[in-house]
Order: structure tokens, then sequence, then C-alpha cells
């Protein structure tokens, strides 16, 4: 069990701290169980002093008594122990580096061949995360497309991905009994007020015929 002995703000922990420690005499071992006469954790005077820390406006920091500095400055001392140490993978912490810590990249991952919705091809994309946050389009789609496993993504295509496969309709036959070749099957339907579905059904013989469109088969149809 314990009890709170007094509230006080984080600035003025240490302050109170040191007259708890001095009025109670807890350091002297025939009273009390505190290790050291000094506030602080274990003490300023046996603190180790820590440098190449980096704040968040990038001024380097020396800093005495780490586990105290990220108690004052709500910061996780595990974290910042991390980052001192460079030996994981954590190379900030809000805001906070370190000289040992400073993340290192092999080389740059540079993206070539994309086209843009309106045909217009794009130069070299060195940070595509950054080009896809600036156009508000999905990092991993894009590196999708370029790697060939999704055809476009939100209109972006790829020179050295995979490419569509264009579908010629060759059997479909108009209301006033011409054959036409359609290409594009959801745009044409689109633009003539048409249901693909309806549409799709005529081909595969399910439906006789929508809206006057039937479909007849020849020798060259070829989708």
């Amino acid at each position: 069990m314990f009890s709170v002995l007094e509230l006080t703000d984080v600035d003025d922990v240490l302050r109170i701290e040191q007259i708890c420690i001095d009025r109670t005499g807890c350091a002297d071992k025939s009273i009390g169980f505190n290790i050291f006469d000094v506030a602080g954790s274990p003490g300023q005077a046996f603190a180790r002093v820590g440098e190449g820390f980096i704040d968040p406006d990038g001024n380097e920091v020396t800093i005495t008594n780490l586990h105290d500095f990220c108690r004052i400055h709500e910061l996780d001392h595990p974290s910042m122990m991390r980052l001192a140490q460079g030996k994981s993978k954590l190379k900030s912490y809000k805001g906070w580096i370190h000289r040992n810590s400073i993340r290192k990249r092999a080389y740059t991952k540079t993206y070539e061949g994309f086209i843009d919705p309106e045909g217009h091809a794009v130069g070299a994309i060195v940070n595509i995360a950054a080009f896809c946050r600036e156009r508000g389009l999905d990092k991993t789609h894009m590196v999708a497309v370029a790697h060939g496993r999704i055809i476009s993504h939100r209109g972006w295509t790829c020179v050295t991905g995979r490419q569509r496969i264009v579908k010629v309709h060759k059997g479909f036959i108009s209301p006033t009994g011409e054959r036409v070749e359609i290409v594009n099957l959801l745009a044409f339907c689109r633009e003539n007020g048409l249901s693909p579905i309806h549409m799709h059904n005529v081909k595969s013989g399910v439906r006789r015929s929508h809206k006057g469109w039937t479909w007849r088969e020849t020798d060259d149809t070829s989708a």
C-alpha cells in the first residue's frame, strides 16, 4: 500500500522530493530505504550524461539524467534509450533523433515509365510516397502498377507494367441491322444508354436481344 504525500507540478517534482528526503531522513539506512540522498533517479550526482540527441527543432542537446529528462518532458525512456544505442529499427521518436540512429538509405528507388490519365509520360519518380501523397494516389497500388501486378490505378499506367488486353466484340448487330465492332463495351453502353450486363447476356445467349441489339456469330468473331 502507498499514499500520496503531496501533489505537485511536473517541473517541481525534484524540488519537493528533495525536501521530503531532507525532512524524513529516508536516505539514512536506519530510518528509510532511499538509496541516495539526492533527488532524482538515481540522483543527479550519479547521473550519466547523454550526448548526441537532436531535438525536433534540429538542435543538438546534451542530457544529464535521461530518466528524469524523459519524465519531465513526457517522453518514453526506453524509446530514447533505443535511439541512443542505435541498434534498433527505431530512428526517431516524437521528433527526437540521435547521431547513433541516423536513418541511412543504401539507395533510393526510382520509378520510370508512368503514364498519367491524360496519356502523358511522366519523368522518373524518385520519392514515390511523396508523389502519391501530393496527388491523392495510393502508393501500394502505384508500385503494383509499376511491377505489373495490376494494370492501372486511377487512370495511371506504366509502360513497363502489364498491358491491358483489348477485347473487340465483332458480333453485335444494331437495331438497324448493321454489324458493329465494339472495342470498349462498357464505354459504348454508357454512351448509348445500354446495360453492359444485358449486352453480355445477349452475347452469351442468355438474352435474345437488348433494346434491339442482337448477337450473330461469324467466322471472324474473336471475342
